[in-house]
C-alpha cells in the first residue's frame, strides 16, 4: 500500500527585507488613514464655517430640554464628558470621534445651551457649535431690587428703565402678590427670589421677573401662609422681617433668636422697644441714596429720615430691604422662644453676635466690641 506523503508548507522566516517592506507599507496605510481623515476634517471645518450662518436652531420640547454648560475653551474630550455626565448621550469616545471626522472641533461656543438626548449625536454638534440661546445668571442671597436690576443689565439682558417698568406694572397670579404695595418698582424687593437661573437670551423684563416670581411662589409653601397667620403676620411682614435678619446674620444658628428678639420687640409694651433699631435698614437707605455701604454708621445716619429707618421709626419697614434665603424665611415663620431683647455684631471675620437682655448688658457688649 502507498503512502501518500504529506507536502509540508514552507515555514521558511521573512527576510529582514520582507519585514521591511511589510512595515513600511503598515505605516504606510496607517498615514494614508490619517491623512484622509486630517483633510477631510479641515475640508468640513471649511464647509461648516461657511454654512454656520445657514444653520438653525432645532426647537427642543420643553420636557426633553437639558441645560449644558460649555466652559471656555473646552474641545470635543471635555464636551463629550460633560454631555455623559448630563445623560445627553451614552458614548463620549464615538461623540469625540465623530466631532473631528466630521469638522466640528474648534467650531463649538462656550456658554449656556439647550440639547436633548433625543438628538442625533450631528444634531448636538450642531447646537454646541451656534451661539448660545440661554444665559445662566445667579443672584445670591440677601441682594436689593436695585443690585439685581444692575446685574441684569449688566449681562446685557434689559436696561434698567425697561426692568423698572415691568417692576412696578408686572401681573402675576400667585397668592402673596396681593400683599404686595402697587405703582412701585420696589414692590419686587425682596420677592426675586435668589437662586441660579437660566435665562432666554430674548426674554422681556417681565418674562425674567416672572421667572424669579415663580421660584418664590414655589418656595413659599402653603403651609407658611397659616403660620404667618398664626404669629399675627402677613406674608408681606413675614418676607420684610426675613429680609432683615438675612442682613444681620448668616448663620442658620443665630437667625431663629434674632427672630426672636425682634418679635419680643414688635410685641413690647414699651413703645421705644418697638424701635428695631436695625442697622441693616441704615445700610438700605445708604446703599438706595449713593450705591455703598459702610463699615460703621453713624448717629447722623441713624437720624436719616426715612420711612425704612428703624431707629426712628417704629415696627417694621414698609418692604423688605433685600431678597432674603429660605432659611431666613423660615427663621421668621418659626422664631425661637428667647428672653433676649438685643443682639450686637462681635466684629469678627464670621460675623457673629452676641444676645443679651438687658439694656445694660446691651450697653456693655457694645463697649466690649467697640460698636
Amino acid at each position: 500500500m502507498n503512502k501518500v506523503k504529506k507536502v509540508k508548507k514552507d515555514k521558511t522566516p521573512l527576510t529582514i527585507l520582507e519585514k521591511k517592506l511589510l512595515r513600511t507599507k503598515i505605516i504606510g496605510i496607517i498615514l494614508a488613514v490619517f491623512i484622509f481623515s486630517g483633510t477631510f476634517g479641515f475640508i468640513s471645518v471649511l464647509s461648516a464655517d461657511k454654512q454656520d450662518s445657514e444653520k438653525k436652531k432645532i426647537e427642543i420640547l420643553e420636557k426633553d430640554r437639558i441645560i449644558v454648560e460649555i466652559p471656555l475653551g473646552a474641545g470635543s474630550t471635555k464636551i463629550s464628558e460633560i454631555l455623559y455626565l448630563n445623560h445627553v448621550i451614552s458614548f463620549p469616545f464615538i461623540y469625540k470621534m465623530m466631532s473631528r471626522f466630521n469638522g466640528y472641533d474648534g467650531t463649538y461656543k462656550f456658554g449656556t445651551h439647550i440639547v436633548s438626548k433625543k438628538l442625533s449625536y450631528i444634531e448636538i454638534m450642531d447646537q454646541l457649535s451656534q451661539n448660545p440661546e440661554i444665559k445662566r445668571v445667579t443672584f445670591p442671597e440677601g441682594m436689593t431690587f436695585k443690585q439685581i436690576s444692575q446685574k441684569i443689565v449688566k449681562e446685557g439682558m434689559a436696561d434698567m428703565d425697561t426692568l423698572t417698568i415691568a417692576a412696578a406694572n408686572i401681573q402675576a397670579d400667585y397668592k402673596f402678590m396681593q400683599y404686595l404695595p402697587s405703582n412701585t418698582e420696589l414692590r419686587m424687593e425682596g420677592y426675586l427670589f435668589p437662586d441660579t437661573y437660566d435665562f432666554n437670551l430674548k426674554a422681556s423684563a417681565t418674562e425674567i421677573f416672572s421667572k424669579m416670581l415663580a421660584k418664590f411662589d414655589s418656595v413659599f409653601k402653603p403651609e407658611y401662609y397659616v403660620q404667618a397667620e398664626r404669629l399675627g403676620m402677613t406674608p408681606h411682614q413675614i418676607i420684610t422681617l426675613a429680609s432683615i435678619i438675612e442682613k444681620e446674620s448668616k448663620h442658620s444658628d443665630e437667625r431663629k433668636t434674632i427672630a426672636g428678639i425682634f418679635y419680643n420687640r414688635l410685641k413690647s409694651k414699651d413703645k421705644s422697644m418697638r424701635k428695631l433699631q436695625s442697622c441693616a435698614t441704615i445700610q438700605y437707605i445708604l446703599l438706595g441714596q449713593n450705591g455703598n455701604v459702610k463699615p460703621k454708621i453713624t448717629d447722623a445716619d441713624t437720624s436719616i429720615q426715612s420711612p425704612y429707618n428703624t431707629y426712628i421709626n417704629e415696627g417694621l419697614p414698609p418692604t423688605p430691604i433685600c431678597a432674603p434665603s429660605e432659611d431666613s424665611i423660615l427663621a421668621a415663620l418659626y422664631p425661637d422662644s428667647t428672653d433676649y431683647m438685643y443682639f450686637v455684631a462681635v466684629g469678627d471675620a464670621d460675623g457673629h453676635n452676641e444676645f443679651t437682655r438687658t439694656y445694660k448688658e446691651h450697653l456693655a457688649a457694645k463697649e466690649k466690641y467697640g460698636t
